[in-house]
Formats: structure tokens, sequence, C-alpha cells
């Protein structure tokens, strides 16, 4: 009677132990389907593709269209991502609360002079922003009017 005893406890704590409930895994948030948009004296760029890298103590983003053309280059100091907030473009070596703005099209590049460049922020990237309206830029590659949100 008692190995009767102890083998349905045995299979009770087994049955007890070996039923688990199921916990649902979090659902992983996806990352961004587009990475925002860029026009050039209004017209779209299509295909728009973008990266991100470091250079001399400096944050750049780069976005650009198919066949690498055309492209802007907006770069920050520091040696991580923009904080959020308002930076101011300026030309020559980046400071803290600036950044350079250069458009690139087969080989030429024009640069904008004055303008300001949006920068914000959610989490980790790819969840940052920067955005631009209206930033006239010149030189080589001609003049131009970019507007533009990149995700990265």
């Amino acid at each position: 009677m008692k190995k009767l005893f102890y083998i349905t406890i045995g299979l009770g704590l087994f049955v007890v132990f070996s039923c688990k409930k199921s916990t649902p895994s979090p659902t992983p948030t996806p990352a961004p389907t587009t990475i925002g948009s860029l026009t050039v004296d209004g017209a779209a760029v299509g295909s728009l593709t973008h990266t991100s890298f470091m250079n001399g103590g400096n944050f750049g983003v780069i976005a650009y269209g198919s066949n690498a053309n055309p492209e802007i280059q907006v770069t920050f100091s520091g040696t991580t991502t923009p904080t959020y907030g308002t930076y101011v473009i300026a030309t020559g070596t980046v400071t803290y609360g600036k950044c350079t703005f250069i458009y690139s099209d087969t080989g030429y590049t024009s640069s904008a002079s004055s303008g300001f460049v949006n920068v914000a922020t959610s989490g980790t990237a790819p969840n940052n922003t920067l955005s631009f309206s209206n930033i006239s830029v010149s030189g080589a590659a001609g003049h131009h009017t970019l507007t533009g949100t990149i995700t990265y």
C-alpha cells in the first residue's frame, strides 16, 4: 500500500511539474519600413537608402538614391548619434550644435552654407530621424533646393 502511495505521489508531482504554462514571447519592435524621403528641386528621389558612419570624431548620416545618386551627407560633431535638437548648418569644421550638409551627384558636390537640420531621437538607431526643409546648396553639382526626412 505504501508503494502505491509513493507511486501516486511521484506521478502526481511529475504531472504538476511537467505541465508548464505557456508564456508568450514579447513581440520585437520592427525596424521602420521606410527610411524617409528626399526631394531635389521638388522631384522625389526613388529607392532611397542610407548609412551612418564615424570619421575623425564626427558622426555622419548619408542618404542616397539608386546607383548612389544623388546623395546627401549630414555630419555632426561627436562620436555618437546627435541628440535631440535643431542644428545650424555651417561650413568648414563641424563644431558642437552645428552640422555640415553636402549634396553630391555623379561625382560632383555642392554644399549648404545656411539652414537648419532637426534631429528627433527615439531610442537607438534606426529610430532617430533627421529632417530638413528648403535647404539651398550650390557648387560643382549645381544649385538645388532639398527637403527630406531620414530615419537612421
